[in-house]
């Protein structure tokens, strides 16, 4: 083996067993495992709704003394400040509430591994499940679209003290690209995840079976608390889709139906 390749291998180590074992533990944490995207794109395949689920651990990255953003009670807060909004914002308080049943379920499989291999820490189960996720779900992780939308930047605002929206941008920047061991961005998390895979290919193997029940049960459903509140737009552009296929059954133009009627559509 050649110095330079030794070199590199060395360094390969040292990142990963920092990222196993120092930026994931304790209040450190990383922002988010970078399983969040592939599950919620598969739950609800919707931009805004796959960045509420990513950002929800946004607290990680804001001023010390921010209150804890990956929690039922700043979700429900979300969800009550994005009702009178847009379609956009909905879908994103909707994927921040999805986070936290993500969260739930992956404690259950920490669970389920450590009781047939206790050996495999909640760190090593967190890295490869990310690494399994980008094998069969890849998303794009990159959510800083969100640092335009003025409206939803309100919204996660509403629930914070002190904090600007100069802040929050710069938090979801560094959520994304940050460097920081103690402090990894989502783009080195999954660099980390992907040494882990290379470095214990058979503790990953081990895991597969568990992490398929794990997408299962996430992906199964999804907390809706906007039933019916959509506005128009969005029933709008779905029915008229559908326009050239049951206009002829229906003898009418959908075009034809006015905007409370297309609201009250199922």
């Amino acid at each position: 083996m050649s110095s330079i390749r030794k070199v590199c291998c060395v360094l390969a180590i040292l990142l990963a067993a920092l990222l196993a074992n120092t930026c994931f533990s304790g209040p450190a944490q990383g922002a988010n495992f970078a399983t969040h995207g592939g599950l919620a794109e598969n739950t609800l395949d919707n931009d805004f709704f796959v960045a509420g689920a990513m950002l929800a651990d946004l607290d990680k990255f804001l001023p010390p003394g921010a209150p804890q953003t990956d929690s039922h009670s700043f979700a429900n807060g979300l969800i009550d400040r994005a009702r009178p909004g847009s379609n956009d914002v909905k879908y994103f308080a909707m994927g921040w509430y999805e986070h936290l049943d993500q969260d739930s379920e992956f404690l259950n499989s920490v669970l389920a591994i450590q009781s047939v291999h206790p050996e495999y820490s909640t760190n090593d189960i967190r890295l490869g499940f990310d690494y399994l996720t980008m094998q069969s779900h890849p998303t794009d992780v990159n959510v800083t679209f969100i640092m335009d939308h003025t409206e939803i930047l309100d919204a996660i605002r509403g629930g914070l003290t002190n904090i600007t929206n100069e802040q929050i941008r710069q938090a979801i920047w560094d959520y994304v690209f940050s460097e920081s061991f103690e402090a990894p961005g989502l783009l080195l998390q999954i660099k980390g995840a992907e040494i882990y895979a290379t470095l214990y290919p058979e503790r990953v193997a081990e895991m597969v079976d568990e992490y398929n029940s794990y997408f299962d049960r996430v992906t199964a459903d999804y907390y809706n608390p906007f039933f019916w509140l959509f506005t128009v737009d969005i029933v709008d552009r779905a029915i008229l889709d559908l326009d050239i296929h049951i206009a002829p059954f229906l003898g009418m133009s959908i075009k034809q139906l006015d905007p409370v009627t297309l609201e009250k559509a199922p």
